[in-house]
Order: structure tokens, then C-alpha cells, then sequence
């Protein structure tokens, strides 16, 4: 049976990140095309938010705490997001794991739903923090192996 992993769509080279560019990382894709395996490529926050959009922070915590409601999802433009706010999109996402039951996810870093050991602190002032984003909290709270990815040089 082939393990069904997912990617975060960016590194794929899909142009889903923030500012309309990709973040092809061909390493990742070479791995992969190596595998037996499913691929899904998603982008949750293309799915919420569209593209292009404003950046995105996770102020006052990570994915854990937001999904607690402990902490807000703010915009480069100062507006910010609760839980409530998102929570049906959130849902679809849930669902669409549970369809999807992936045994492993390769997501990139830094980003407020795809960082998986490091996301932004939420002060839009390029510095880092210990955590994951949104939706690498959503995979590791159902046990599922998340792998951190740096983007690629190439950002077309």
C-alpha cells in the first residue's frame, strides 16, 4: 500500500504563497518522486484567505493556541483573525484530513499554517519563533509525521 503524504502546495510550485510566487523546493520533489506514494498537495491558507493576500502572523502563540483560542492570526495590515472567524474553514480542513488519513506531511517552515518547528512571532518584524502554524498543529494533534521544509531559492 502507497504512503499518502501530504505537501505543502508552494514547495510543489504552485503559486498559492502570499505574494503570488511559489516556493519550489526540488529537493522535496525529487524525494517524492522517488516514493510509492499519493500526493496531495494543499495550501490552507490559499483555501482561507486567496492569492495574493496580505501576510499572515500567528501573534501571541502558535497553531496550538489558536486552535485553544489562546491567541489571534493577525494581517501585515493590522486586522486579525480569531478561531470563530475561520473555524467552518478550519472544519473543511479537519474533514479533508480525515478523508485524505495521510501517513506523513511535508510542510514549509516559517509559514502561520505550514511552520512546523518555526513560524513568525506576529510582530510582521522578520523574526522567528518556536512553534507550528495552523495547520501543522491540525496534523500533529492526529499523530500524523510532519516534516519541516525550507523553500527553495526560486521564487517565479
Amino acid at each position: 500500500m502507497a504512503l499518502r503524504i501530504i505537501v505543502s502546495a508552494c514547495l510543489l510550485g504552485v503559486r498559492c504563497a502570499y505574494d503570488g510566487k511559489h516556493r519550489r523546493n526540488e529537493s522535496i520533489i525529487e524525494m517524492i518522486s522517488k516514493r510509492k506514494c499519493s500526493l496531495f498537495g494543499v495550501c490552507p491558507e490559499y483555501f482561507i484567505f486567496g492569492v495574493p493576500r496580505e501576510p499572515l502572523e500567528i501573534f501571541n502563540g502558535d497553531g496550538f493556541d489558536f486552535l485553544k483560542g489562546r491567541s489571534v492570526l493577525k494581517r501585515a495590515d493590522g486586522k486579525e483573525f480569531k478561531i470563530d472567524d475561520i473555524k467552518n474553514e478550519l472544519k473543511i480542513l479537519e474533514n479533508w484530513i480525515k478523508f485524505i488519513k495521510p501517513d506523513e506531511a511535508y510542510l514549509r517552515e516559517k509559514s502561520p499554517f505550514c511552520g512546523v518547528y518555526s513560524i513568525y512571532n506576529g510582530t510582521f518584524s522578520g523574526q522567528l519563533r518556536n512553534g507550528s502554524g495552523l495547520f501543522a498543529a491540525m496534523l500533529k494533534k492526529r499523530e500524523i509525521r510532519v516534516f519541516g521544509v525550507l523553500d527553495g531559492s526560486n521564487r517565479n
